[in-house]
């Protein structure tokens, strides 16, 4: 078993190479550079911002005096947002010193990323956002680009985040806490250095930084977005980083932590550098170099003067000792930068092993055995996809902003109280991007505080996109805010909902690049009105029940509350107007519900019932649309088959189930399933008594969805598209809501959904997922080990395929998924784990809110090749998602924003039809952001004249 080999190994490698080290009398001198660092993570732990606050200042500006008291000492500094925070409060001289010292080289600032984020259940637009807030204050305020990553906390990597590294002009990264088996492979074979190449990037004609530093030409090149990586050995960056035998490291050269440690002096300075030496030695075996980093420092470190004082004192007193005895150590230590490694390595070598893919995923040694950092994936869903709406939210705002300026709409109106908002939204989003609030691995105490902080950056958001969108939209002599952000989701943002009226209108913004097609549902209490669209056509609505569902274990239909759903295709960057007439009667765009239990809140008798409601007949189930007959099992109330109108019938099955937790090592970063009983049947007490189970469909002109309710514990609908020529005929959207807090005997499980299909996609199973939104990664599951080592991060998209079919699943937040057989896809859908894990929350996870997770089940049918030509192109289609896949992606990310104005207010809205842009982007191109380049500290009459548009 790989962690007893690991044992065995230290002591093989470490031990016998640094023997043959030291016998080697041609072996090159060993060449060590002390970096001492620190970094405070964003929102953790205690999550109190202003302790965190206090302490990053404290350390920079410790920082900024020791460093100009003892000139050859150097500093690493990781984190953008806290340096950001201490620049507003420092003095003028503070600043000019900081400047100086990264003019000099000696202060270094690692990666540029205003926090550091978890590389797993990130998107692409979190990570961009955040990195582009980093760089910009970089730029702006120090004139300075960094030019190496350090990831100091995060415990999967992915490859989309060296390749927006690459892409913003850093080609060198040191990473940490790799599987245990990827540590163990890397420093046995010497392969702590490595070139991490895309897979998919086969550019080789530029001219890059590191194809200058290792000058490789034509051919020769390495591809354009390589990037040289370092893993530092033993897991770790702080004091225990000097060598294999961390508790020496940790107890004999911290130097602050005088309970186990003295400080260097005549008597003991030849003792202690030997014992130092001695581990740096053995780290130099991890790798063909003879350069070897040493971090001195973890999180909140030097938060004293005198910890400065401490470890540059002693530390320097070894380094003396060593570099005068240089001869008979072949070792010199020196302070230095990670900048300095990257240089020193690539000066002496222009050869290094490449690695394409990806680290996921984490998993370190608890009690003997192996422990996953998987169960982190799926940990809070609810919030992480509050999180991703944000980013949506924040989007337009940037979007429409940007455009407004552009279009000169703020020519009455002072553009400057937008700005501190905007600033404010900016950087509270990309502090959001923290590792363990996208993880969702945060205490109770910080989950408080992260939730508020998005909804106020929400509030924020919908003001600038109010204010700017009146603006846009009214004559340009009116600077009135007319309108106002329609809010309506279950769960997200708000828990009330605005009804419209007859005489409102909508307002419909696509923020997209490219056309789509939605339906869009109101709320109202009038069901007798009709939509009319910007040219003064009637559109088609259905008006469909509100409902609910609650103790007495019936469905009850409401009489005064009503949907009305209409669908809008909205062109490109362009503002369609809607709106909402009353009519005498709307029994014609009523849905027919069809329910096993429904009973109807009637308050006033005399009024009208507008639904004609229906028992179920017995038997399965059928939905049918124009492309799909979907049947549905009389006994589960779940999807069974598929048949489409053109193919034959395809078996789809859909279940649910839970893994039951072990005792012990899980917890909210950990999966760790029960090995007796690992699955347990949640859905067979409902099954056993039909009448437990309840069944309603409503069905209409434009949807048709059928929901089943088993309690109040979870519900499932799902839904198919009454549409023609439109991506969502195609779809078949699935919406799963899970509520721990329901059932009181649901406890220390993890609920998942699993699709069982007959696509035979191989032995071991494999499946496509996508990271971080951006690229897709095949990943061979291998069943007969347990399942928590085979569980992956999905973000956006993760399909399964054979010659013939591929069956496409599309999500609106970062979940776990996994096969546990051929022809499967497992997604995990939420958690109740209450012990701790001891990674670090010290908690487990205490609350369970309700969720609700929506996911597009698309399937496609793949035409075979006919000669070698076409089984060139479909091979290397066969690895991308399809272009329904990405704009299905990017509607559930990207959601269309709906602006109510009120009938007494319409007169100010001066166009039905907007559009921002005059022709429709390339449909293989996706505008991630736009947004105007404004910073902290401008004139309050400055009116940003430049914007930054990412593709």
């Amino acid at each position: 078993p790989p962690w007893i080999a690991n044992k065995r190994f230290w002591n093989y490698v470490y031990d016998n190479r640094y023997e043959t080290l030291m016998r080697n009398a041609k072996w090159p001198p060993l060449k060590v550079i002390l970096i001492p660092r620190s970094h405070v993570n964003s929102i953790w732990k205690q999550s109190f911002e202003n302790l965190h606050k206090n302490s990053a200042r404290k350390i920079i500006s410790n920082m900024v005096k020791k460093l100009q008291f003892y000139t050859n000492l150097t500093f690493s500094w990781n984190e953008v947002s806290h340096l950001s925070q201490w620049w507003q409060r420092a003095s003028q001289k503070s600043r000019t010193a900081l400047r100086k010292l990264l003019e000099e080289g000696r202060l270094e600032i690692t990666t540029g990323l205003w926090v550091e984020t978890d590389e797993a259940t990130s998107h692409l637009f979190g990570i961009v956002h955040q990195l582009i807030e980093g760089h910009q204050w970089l730029l702006y305020n120090l004139n300075y680009s960094p030019e190496v990553a350090w990831l100091t906390n995060s415990v999967a990597h992915s490859p989309t985040l060296p390749y927006l590294l690459s892409a913003s002009g850093i080609s060198n990264l040191v990473v940490t806490n790799l599987h245990f088996s990827w540590q163990q492979y890397l420093t046995e074979y010497q392969y702590t250095d490595f070139i991490w190449i895309q897979s998919w990037d086969t550019d080789k004609t530029a001219h890059t930084n590191l194809n200058g530093f290792l000058n490789r030409i034509g051919n020769d090149r390495l591809p354009k977005h390589s990037v040289i990586t370092h893993f530092l050995p033993f897991n770790s960056d702080d004091y225990s980083a000097c060598g294999p035998q961390g508790e020496t490291c940790e107890t004999d050269f911290n130097f602050v932590d005088h309970t186990n440690n003295q400080d260097i002096n005549t008597f003991n300075v030849k003792e202690k550098s030997e014992r130092l030496l001695e581990q740096y030695s053995k780290t130099g075996t991890t790798s063909p170099q003879n350069v070897v980093i040493s971090p001195m420092g973890r999180e909140c470190s030097y938060e004293s003067q005198t910890e400065f004082d401490f470890q540059y004192n002693n530390y320097q007193k070894i380094a003396d000792y060593v570099n005068i005895n240089h001869e008979i150590y072949k070792a010199t230590i020196e302070f230095g930068t990670s900048k300095d490694y990257f240089e020193s390595i690539l000066s002496k070598q222009n050869s290094f092993p490449t690695l394409k893919g990806d680290f996921l995923n984490f998993a370190d040694i608890s009690d003997g055995s192996p422990a996953y950092w998987t169960g982190y994936f799926t940990t809070r869903p609810q919030f992480k996809t509050v999180l991703r709406r944000l980013h949506s939210t924040l989007r337009s705002a940037e979007i429409l902003f940007a455009f407004a300026l552009n279009l000169n709409a703020f020519q009455s109106y002072r553009v400057s109280t937008l700005y501190e908002p905007l600033l404010n939204a900016r950087e509270a989003v990309a502090r959001l991007q923290d590792r363990n609030v996208v993880g969702g691995t945060l205490t109770a105490k910080a989950l408080s505080y992260a939730q508020q902080q998005i909804i106020n950056t929400a509030r924020d958001c919908w003001y600038i996109q109010e204010t700017a969108v009146s603006l846009l939209s009214s004559h340009p002599t009116q600077n009135e805010t007319y309108l106002e952000k329609y809010i309506y989701k279950e769960g997200e943002f708000i828990t009330s909902y605005k009804s419209v009226t007859p005489g409102d209108q909508v307002y419909v913004f696509n923020s997209l690049n490219h056309e789509r097609v939605e339906v869009v549902e109101l709320v109202t209490r009038h069901p007798n009105v009709r939509i009319v669209d910007h040219k003064g056509k009637v559109v088609q609505i259905q008006i469909n029940p509100v409902w609910k569902f609650g103790f007495e274990k019936v469905i009850r239909i409401s009489s005064q509350f009503f949907k009305v759903s209409f669908v809008a295709s909205v062109p490109p960057l362009a503002f369609l107007l809607f709106k909402i007439e009353g009519i005498r009667h709307a029994m014609d765009n009523a849905a027919t519900i069809y329910c096993t239990s429904c009973i109807i809140d009637k308050v006033d008798d005399d009024s009208d019932f507008l639904f004609n409601v229906r028992s179920l007949e017995t038997g399965d189930i059928q939905l049918e649309n124009y492309k799909h007959r979907l049947t549905i099992d009389e006994y589960t109330g779940l999807l069974k088959s598929v048949t489409q109108k053109s193919t034959l019938e395809k078996l789809i099955v859909i279940d649910f189930g839970a893994f039951k937790s072990a005792n012990d090592h899980s917890g909210m970063f950990l999966f760790n399933t029960n090995i007796s009983q690992p699955i347990e049947d949640i859905l067979s007490p409902f099954l056993q008594n039909s009448k437990s189970k309840i069944i309603i469909i409503v069905s209409g002109q434009i949807t048709t969805e059928l929901t089943v309710l088993y309690g109040s514990f979870l519900h499932h609908t799902i839904k198919i598209f009454n549409l023609r020529n439109s991506p969502l005929s195609d779809v078949i959207a699935l919406s799963t809501r899970v509520d721990f807090n329901a059932e009181a005997k649901h406890r220390e499980m993890d609920v998942f959904m699993s699709i069982q299909t007959d696509i035979s996609n191989g032995q071991p199973p494999e499946i496509y997922i996508d990271n971080n939104g951006f690229q897709q990664t095949a990943r061979a599951i291998n069943v007969s080990r347990r399942v928590e080592s085979n569980v992956y991060p999905f973000t956006s998209i993760a399909y399964i395929q054979d010659h013939k079919t591929r069956l496409t699943l599309v999500t609106d937040h970062a979940q776990g998924v996994t096969v546990l057989q051929e022809g499967q896809i497992v997604l995990m859908l939420d958690r109740s784990v209450h012990s701790d894990d001891n990674r670090g929350s010290n908690e487990g996870i205490a609350e369970n809110s309700a969720t609700i997770h929506t996911h597009y089940l698309l399937l496609d049918n793949l035409i075979e090749p006919i000669n070698n030509y076409d089984e060139s192109i479909f091979r290397s289609n066969f690895k991308l998602p399809s272009h329904t896949a990405l704009y299905l992606a990017n509607t559930v990310n990207y959601n269309l924003d709906i602006y109510f104005i009120d009938a007494n207010r319409t007169h100010l809205c001066h166009y039905a039809f907007m559009p921002l842009i005059k022709t429709s982007f390339p449909c293989d191109v996706t505008l991630i952001n736009y947004r105007a380049v404004l910073n902290r500290g401008i004139p309050e009459r400055y009116i940003p004249n430049s914007a930054l548009m990412t593709l």
